[in-house]
């Protein structure tokens, strides 16, 4: 609950002539003393006696009034609830929190012509580099043959744990656990999550899917409840479903672009979601309603550093990394950095903004240069064509 919030109800409190302070319950506690003709005159407060008094009324009706104004009231409504407070408005109307779920894909192997056969043994694993003080792993849960003499191999794979922040964008999982005898490389592709993963459902997007349940019987059923239904799958998030109505692709149709806080709607995905949307029954009358990724523009990003003087090459190596992997990030190819930035459809994109945020979480950073101007965004989603990052600086004073 924010500061503004607590604030309202403390005057809702005072506006009903309840006292919300110390003094002003001692103000009630004394004037009541008198009225009752209370014949106590060691009313000092230096009395010890009278001390007690007041800590007895005090203490107990401050305990009451904050577990009022911080939990009674803020309960009472969809917006401040939270927990197993929301749990219940969410059930009210047939909803339960999404649950946490690991990502399903692919990867695939590319290997030489000549590669013999290879067994992966169940529970193989292909990491990702260190982001941000974490690895990211995919499992091969099942034993896994490599036929000989094939060059791109498609393989299975899940995530090692559950979590949105495992949806990373093409090429970030490439280190197998082991060396294999022939590999070229192993990486996940463009398209290559079939399930994204998900967190346990946050306050905010639950609070947004039972708006979208709640709104549903009203005059924008179409909106609310493909929202809802499209919602319902790991990973996608109400409030960053985007509805283009007005026939696009004829009388009667309306595309819905969904957008992921990392990684790019696999058409496997997509076809789960279309299949749930048009097969299962719950379109409406002459409803031509289909989910699609959100249209991309590319962005080639241009970026000068000056780190401050006296750092090993290690570090101006890791820094020039960890720099790279925050802009990903902003252009939601990782969640590595909860705190970044993020690109958005339909909203201006500020390269000062980002160079300000760079500055503030790297403080190995003397200056820093793009050569990109802002850019507004229509109905799409920008995404990084290149990434050239420039270390300008000498290594040592």
């Amino acid at each position: 609950m924010d500061l503004e919030t607590k604030s309202q109800f403390e005057q809702l409190l005072k506006n009903n002539n309840i006292p919300t302070t110390e003094e002003e319950i001692h103000a009630v506690f004394k004037k009541e003393v008198e009225d009752q003709g209370s014949l106590i005159s060691n009313d000092s407060k230096y009395s010890p006696f009278w001390r007690l008094i007041k800590a007895i009324i005090t203490k107990p009706y401050m305990w009451l009034l904050s577990f009022l104004i911080n939990t009674v009231l803020p309960q009472s409504f969809v917006k401040t609830a939270t927990g197993f407070f929301l749990d219940l408005y969410l059930d009210s109307v047939n909803l339960k929190r999404k649950p946490a779920s690991k990502a399903i894909g692919f990867v695939l192997f590319e290997r030489n012509p000549e590669s013999p056969e290879l067994l992966l043994q169940a529970n193989f694993t292909i990491s990702t580099e260190l982001i941000n003080g974490k690895v990211y792993k995919l499992v091969i849960p099942e034993a896994t043959i490599l036929p000989a003499n094939e060059t791109l191999i498609k393989v299975n794979c899940i995530a090692s744990d559950t979590g949105d922040d495992f949806n990373l964008s093409a090429g970030y999982y490439c280190i197998p656990q082991s060396p294999l005898p022939g590999l070229i490389r192993v990486y996940n592709p463009e398209d290559w999550l079939t399930q994204p993963g998900a967190d346990i459902e946050n306050n905010t997007d639950a609070r947004e899917r039972y708006r979208a349940q709640f709104a549903a019987a009203s005059g924008w059923f179409v909106d609310d409840k493909y929202k809802l239904i499209m919602s319902e799958f790991g990973g996608v998030k109400a409030d960053q479903i985007y509805i283009e109505k007005n026939a696009p692709r004829g009388p009667g149709s309306a595309n819905a672009y969904l957008l992921l806080d990392s990684g790019t709607p696999s058409e496997p995905f997509l076809n789960v979601i279309n299949n749930a949307v048009i097969n299962d029954g719950y379109h409406g009358l002459g409803d031509d309603m289909l989910a699609m990724a959100l249209p991309e523009i590319e962005v080639e990003i241009t970026l000068e550093v000056t780190p401050i003087i006296n750092l090993s090459d290690d570090e101006r190596n890791k820094l020039m990394f960890d720099i790279g992997q925050y802009i990903r990030c902003v252009f939601r190819e990782n969640q590595a950095y909860p705190d970044a930035m993020k690109t958005w459809p339909q909203s201006l994109f500020s390269f000062s903004t980002l160079n300000q945020e760079l500055r503030n979480h790297f403080d190995k950073i003397e200056s820093l240069y793009f050569s990109n101007r802002d850019f507004k965004s229509s109905f799409n989603i920008a995404r990084i064509k290149t990434l050239t990052i420039t270390d300008t600086g000498p290594s040592y004073a």
